[in-house]
C-alpha cells in the first residue's frame, strides 16, 4: 500500500506542476 500511495502522490505532484506551469506560461504566449 506505501508503493502505491506514493505513486499517487507523486502523480498529483507532477500534476499541480504541470497545472501551475500551464497557468504561468499562459499570460505569457497571449
Amino acid at each position: 500500500m506505501r508503493r502505491n500511495v506514493k505513486i499517487g502522490f507523486l502523480m498529483g505532484a507532477a500534476w499541480i506542476f504541470v497545472l501551475f506551469y500551464y497557468m504561468q506560461t499562459e499570460p505569457l504566449t497571449k
